[in-house]
C-alpha cells in the first residue's frame, strides 16, 4: 500500500560542523526520490546564526514551493522575551522548533521558560530535542498545564522507556520518529501510547531518508496506523495542513 508521507523532520541551508550537502535542492531530489507529498523545513540560518535572518529565509525559499511548510525557530540565547514577539514570528508559520541539543542551552533558563508561557497564548505547537536521559522529563515538567502540542524529537532507544512514561501521563506529548530505528522501536510505542502519537521525521538531508522511513513502512503495525504516523498525526497537529 502507497502511503501519503508528509516529512515533519527537514532543513535546507548550510551545515559549519562538518561538510554536509543540505541545499534545497538536496532536500528536493530526496523528496522526489521517496514519494514525499510535502515537507515541514527550516533554513539552518536560523539555528547556527541568526534566527531572526533564518525565519526570513525560510519564509522566503517556502513562499513558491507548495511542497514546502515553513518551519519557525529562536535561540533562546538571543531572545529577551519582548511582549508580543514570539506571535510576530509566527506569522506565516505553524509550528515553532528548537534546538537546545545543537546550541547548548540548559532547559532551566528563563528565556525558555518566558518562551514557552507566550507559545501557549499563540497556540503554536512546538518540536523540541530531547536526545539526553531526563530532557525530555524535563521538558513535560516545564510544559505541564500548556495548551499546545509538544512533538520531542531526537528520541531514541536510550530514552524510549522514558517518553512512554511521559506520554502516558501527558496526552499533549509526541514523538517525531528519525532515530526509533532499533528493533521494534515503532511497535513498542504503537503499542503502549498508540499509533496517533507518532509523527514522521526523517532528518533529511542531515542522515539518510530510508534510515528513517524503512522502520515505520516495514512495522507489524496495520496500514491504518502508518497512515497516521506517515502523515495523517502531523496533519491533525496543524489543524489540517500542511500540503495542497
Amino acid at each position: 500500500m502507497s502511503h501519503e508521507i508528509v516529512d515533519s523532520n527537514t532543513f535546507f541551508g548550510a551545515f559549519p560542523r562538518r561538510k554536509l550537502d543540505i541545499s534545497k535542492e538536496k532536500l528536493f531530489a530526496t523528496m522526489r526520490g521517496h514519494g514525499v507529498r510535502c515537507a515541514l523545513t527550516l533554513s539552518t540560518k536560523g539555528i547556527f546564526y541568526d534566527y531572526v535572518q533564518g525565519n526570513a529565509e525560510t519564509l522566503k525559499e517556502c513562499a513558491s514551493e507548495v511542497t514546502l511548510m515553513p518551519v519557525a525557530t529562536i535561540d533562546p540565547r538571543k531572545y529577551c522575551g519582548e511582549e508580543g514577539e514570539v506571535e510576530s514570528i509566527g506569522k506565516g508559520f505553524s509550528l515553532f522548533r528548537l534546538f537546545p541539543d545543537l546550541q547548548s542551552w540548559p532547559l532551566e533558563y528563563a528565556p525558555f521558560l518566558k518562551f514557552l508561557q507566550e507559545l501557549n497564548y499563540v497556540r503554536r505547537p512546538l518540536m523540541i530535542a530531547a536526545n539526553a536521559c531526563g530532557m525530555a522529563t524535563r521538558i513535560a515538567q516545564l510544559a505541564k498545564g500548556l495548551d499546545i502540542p509538544v512533538i520531542l524529537t531526537s528520541i531514541g532507544y536510550w530514552t524510549l522507556s522514558e517518553v512512554i512514561l511521559l506520554m502516558r501521563e501527558n496526552r499533549n506529548i509526541s514523538v517525531e520518529t528519525h532515530l526509533l530505528d532499533s528493533p521494534d522501536a515503532i511497535e513498542v510505542l504503537v503499542r503502549e501510547v498508540g499509533a496517533s502519537r507518532l509523527i514522521f521525521g526523517s532528518g533529511s538531508p542531515f542522515t539518510y531518508f530510508s534510515t528513517a522511513f524503512l522502520p515505520v513502512e516495514h512495522a507489524s503495525i496495520s496500514e491504518d496506523e502508518k497512515e497516521l504516523i506517515l502523515g495523517g498525526n502531523i496533519r491533525r497537529i496543524l489543524g489540517g495542513q500542511p500540503c495542497p
